[in-house]
């Protein structure tokens, strides 16, 4: 069986009876970097302008051959472009098989320059940390395990989670994965210590706890590589330039505590006590200072006696406030109103 015989059909479909609904067909995968072989299956992927053109979605077998017409929005393919997903490689490596318009073409090809605009590191630091993040998950998860089985399912998903992020640090995307992988990788500028061997016991031991041993020296390589990249192309900013004008949105935070207090509100006064910490912690990252010694609202938290969170909560502003006067910040205070009129009328 020809392959394109499929995707001529699918087109001429369209044409037919589709034209005013389906913007662009694609194919991607084994086809374009001609790999295909007996069992091989046809990736197309197209790009519906109405309902109607959804219609035309869907999966089949030919000769014991599975096939998927598979629709992808607009708004996914622009988020698959921004490396929101891992298979940013069909933007980047697809072939366009039909278009309807030259604006919808040129709409596509805009897509593709962002998928292939890796020059701003920072940017591709940030990508990749947040992709890193969801590795330590996986970890949990496979510390977990007690059956073989379930730390090679675990192990894969840990795997494509670190090439994910390797290819964002590297700006390179990963086009055919599975058995190739491995040489994606390593062919890659930055890659973690011992990446190879470590990689290689997901596929090449059954001992369960060889497997975890190295998949999580893995993580803590990964986290040494990432942390240096950090270090390498983020300014750490002063505390002033960090907080000042910050505690003028983190009162209101306090605030919510009184309230909740008020009304007898447990579960707003836990909400927001996790907030205030993940707020000042999220800002400490990003200057050069200790994490001031404050004290922790979320420990004192009891449904049944929401005073003890009052106070710590109150004690924990004063602290803060303390913190941010022996950097040298001042916080922004009017009086009332008018004090407030007279200040914009200086302006």
């Amino acid at each position: 069986m020809k392959l394109m015989k499929i995707a001529d059909a699918f087109i001429e479909k369209i044409r037919k009876d589709y034209a005013d609904d389906i913007s662009l067909v694609a194919v991607m995968g084994s086809y374009v970097f001609n790999e295909t072989h007996d069992r091989s299956d046809l990736d197309l992927f197209f790009v519906p302008k109405t309902d109607k053109g959804y219609n035309l979605g869907f999966t089949f077998i030919i000769d014991e051959i599975g096939f998927d017409l598979w629709p992808i929005s607009w708004e996914r393919l622009d988020a698959i472009a921004h490396h929101k997903e891992r298979i940013t490689s069909i933007v980047t490596d697809c072939k366009i098989l039909y278009s309807s318009s030259s604006e919808d073409l040129m709409r596509f090809e805009k897509l593709k320059e962002a998928a292939e605009e890796t020059e701003d590191r920072k940017e591709c630091l940030e990508r990749a940390i947040s992709v890193f993040n969801d590795s330590y998950r996986l970890t949990s998860l496979l510390k977990k395990n007690t059956s073989l089985s379930d730390v090679r399912r675990h192990g894969i998903l840990f795997l494509n989670s670190i090439a994910h992020t390797l290819s964002l640090l590297n700006g390179r995307s990963i086009r055919r994965g599975r058995a190739k992988l491995k040489k994606e990788v390593m062919d890659m500028n930055l890659i973690p210590d011992d990446f190879s061997r470590l990689y290689n016991t997901v596929f090449c031991s059954d001992q369960i706890d060889d497997i975890k041993k190295d998949l999580l020296q893995l993580m803590q390589n990964m986290e040494k590589m990432i942390s240096d990249e950090k270090e390498r192309h983020f300014r750490k900013a002063s505390v002033k330039e960090v907080f000042d004008g910050f505690f003028e949105e983190l009162i209101n935070y306090y605030n919510k505590i009184e309230h909740a207090y008020e009304i007898n509100d447990p579960v707003t006064c836990l909400f927001v006590a996790c907030e205030i910490h993940e707020e000042i912690s999220h800002a400490l990252n990003y200057c050069n200072a200790d994490h001031p010694n404050l004290p922790d609202i979320v420990a004192s938290y009891d449904p049944k006696n929401l005073e003890k969170i009052l106070e710590t909560s109150r004690e924990h502003q004063y602290l803060f406030i303390g913190f941010l006067e022996s950097e040298g910040i001042s916080i922004r205070k009017f009086k009332d109103a008018a004090d407030f009129e007279r200040h914009l009328e200086s302006l």
